[in-house]
C-alpha cells in the first residue's frame, strides 16, 4: 500500500479495520465521505484529514449534522448516481486523479457489486484539467482495480487472485498463474476466480476487454 494516492473516497459499506487502510484513512490530504459513511467514520474515532467533505443525497445525515458541517456537505440531490459516484465525481472535480476507494464493499451485496461497477466507468474518465482517473478499491482482504489491455502486476507465491471480465465476448490471457488462461471468454465471473500467483509477478492481456482483477494482500 505504498502508493501515493491523491485523495480518499470513504463508501458507507463496511468500516475498514485493517491497520493500514485505517492509517491510509488517517494519513490522506483529502478525504471524501459518502453521507452514511461519515457517521461511522466519527463514531470509529480516526483523525482524519482537515480537507474533507461529505457527499450524497442527505437522506443519513441529521439536521445537526448537516449545520455542523456547512459548506463541507456537498447536497446532490439526483439519483441517476449512488453516493459513490457522486464521491466520484467530486474527486473529478478538484482534479484529484489518483483516488483510493474504502468501504465500498460488504453489507448489502447489491451495493457491493455496484460500486465494484465503477472502477470501470470512472478508469476511462478524466479530472477537469484532463488527468487520467485511477481509481482503487481496497477491502480487508484485498485490492481491486480495472485493467484494461496488457499489464503486469508485483505479486508472491501463493497470492490469491481472481479476474471478472466485464467483457464476455473477448479474450483474455493470463501468464505466471497457476491456472493459465489463453486466449479464453470468460463468460461466466466465477470462471476467472479462485486463481493464484506463482512467484514475484504475473500479467494480464485483453487487447479490448475490460477487467477487474482481485488481489489478495
Amino acid at each position: 500500500m505504498s502508493e501515493h494516492f491523491d485523495a480518499v473516497i470513504l463508501a458507507n459499506g463496511l468500516f475498514p479495520t485493517r491497520p493500514e487502510l485505517l492509517l491510509m484513512l488517517r494519513d490522506t490530504q483529502h478525504l471524501v465521505c459518502c453521507d452514511g459513511a461519515y457517521g461511522k467514520l466519527l463514531e470509529a474515532g480516526v483523525p482524519y484529514a482537515a480537507d474533507f467533505y461529505v457527499t450524497g443525497d442527505g437522506d443519513s445525515l441529521s439536521d445537526d449534522m448537516r449545520q455542523k458541517l456547512g459548506p463541507r456537505f456537498i447536497h446532490v440531490i439526483e439519483q441517476d448516481y449512488n453516493d459513490l459516484g457522486k464521491a466520484f465525481r467530486l474527486c473529478c472535480a478538484h482534479d484529484w486523479a489518483r483516488i483510493a476507494i474504502l468501504g465500498a464493499t460488504g453489507l448489502r451485496e447489491d451495493h457491493t457489486l455496484g460500486n465494484i461497477s465503477y472502477l470501470a466507468l470512472y478508469s476511462s474518465q478524466h479530472t477537469a484539467s484532463g488527468l487520467p482517473v485511477r481509481p482503487v478499491i481496497y477491502s480487508d482482504y484485498g485490492v481491486m482495480q480495472h485493467v484494461t489491455g496488457h499489464q503486469s502486476f508485483a505479486s508472491y507465491k501463493g497470492q490469491q487472485i481472481s479476474i471478472l471480465s466485464l467483457t464476455p465476448h473477448i479474450p483474455v490471457s493470463a501468464e505466471g498463474l497457476r491456472y493459465p488462461l489463453v486466449d479464453r471468454c470468460l463468460t461466466q465471473w466465477w470462471q476467472g476466480t479462485l486463481n493464484e500467483a506463482l512467484g514475484e509477478s504475473f500479467s494480464l492481456h485483453s487487447p479490448s476487454g475490460s477487467l477487474i482483477l482481485f488481489c489478495e494482500y
